[in-house]
């Protein structure tokens, strides 16, 4: 259903969107990264998964920085890029990226990859350098999957801070 969807042209040769988009999903990270760290200095408790991103935060720190010079290097002249939908003006293989770790949650093995881009390939055949431009397109996608995660756990650290904050003659 997703390849029957996308309609596509070929790439005029940047790869701009895809590093600023990036770098929003970075930014976002760190932020709740630092409020977490600051938290934990007023020991204020965190959540296990924020546990999670304290521990492993250098590792999407480093991941980042590879990506980044990966797209500058390749500059993905030679990817489809999507003529609509959100991901309008994004390359294809991306969006297949980002429906492929949502469906999965995050959680992608060789199997399962395999099946979806046959699947996806069933309907509309992907390029030799979209297929090249999958394994850093996967990384962006898990990115923006933390992205994700880092904003829920930051509303949640929010409501927290609130709750330290009240105390037993603020109590209604």
């Amino acid at each position: 259903e997703i390849a029957k969807q996308h309609t596509f042209t070929k790439n005029a040769g940047s790869s701009d969107c895809l590093i600023s988009r990036m770098e929003d999903n970075f930014r976002v990270i760190t932020d709740v990264y630092k409020m977490l760290n600051e938290d934990i200095r007023k020991k204020i408790p965190v959540p296990p998964a924020a546990e999670w991103l304290l521990d492993n935060f250098y590792i999407i720190e480093e991941q980042v920085k590879g990506i980044k010079q990966d797209l500058i290097r390749e500059k993905c002249l030679k990817l489809n890029i999507l003529n609509s939908g959100f991901l309008k003006g994004y390359p294809r293989i991306y969006a297949l990226a980002i429906e492929l770790v949502s469906h999965l949650d995050g959680r992608i093995d060789e199997k399962s990859l395999i099946r979806f881009i046959q699947a996806y390939q069933s309907q509309s055949i992907l390029s030799m350098a979209e297929l090249w431009a999958l394994p850093v397109m996967l990384k962006m996608a898990l990115i923006e999957n933390i992205k994700n995660v880092c904003r829920n756990i930051g509303r949640s650290q929010m409501q927290w801070r609130k709750g330290e904050e009240l105390t037993p003659d603020t109590l209604p």
